[in-house]
């Protein structure tokens, strides 16, 4: 593992700027070297937001006119949010309503001489 050896500027005895000499304040790890293992608990309790925006709701959000993209952003969010309370239907369901579709369509079909290619 790599080490930062920081350096801090100190003032020679006289006072003088010109003496100034680096001097060693610590050593640490490299940052690209740390792998650090959060538990659960404690990324959830840094994800609630600071108490100034316990009354910010997307609802009451003025994007502001000079920046249209606010705007479309909001609108994009908006969107996504009301996806989300939507039910969704996993595999399974998707193949139902295509068996469904399929066994409605034959159905419909069956009974019209004219719906049948002639040969």
């Amino acid at each position: 593992m790599g080490s930062i050896i920081a350096h801090r500027a100190s003032r020679g005895r006289t006072g003088d700027p010109g003496s100034q000499a680096p001097t060693l304040t610590g050593v640490t790890d490299a940052l690209s070297d740390r792998r650090p293992e959060p538990s659960l608990e404690r990324m959830l309790a840094d994800l609630v937001p600071p108490p100034r925006f316990a009354d910010a709701r997307l609802d009451n959000y003025v994007p502001d006119p000079a920046h249209p993209s606010q705007e479309e952003a909001k609108q994009r969010i908006t969107d996504f949010a009301a996806e989300l309370g939507r039910p969704r239907g996993g595999l399974l369901s998707r193949l139902r309503r295509k068996s469904e579709s399929r066994r409605a369509a034959s159905t419909s079909t069956e009974g019209s001489a004219s719906a049948r290619p002639t040969c």
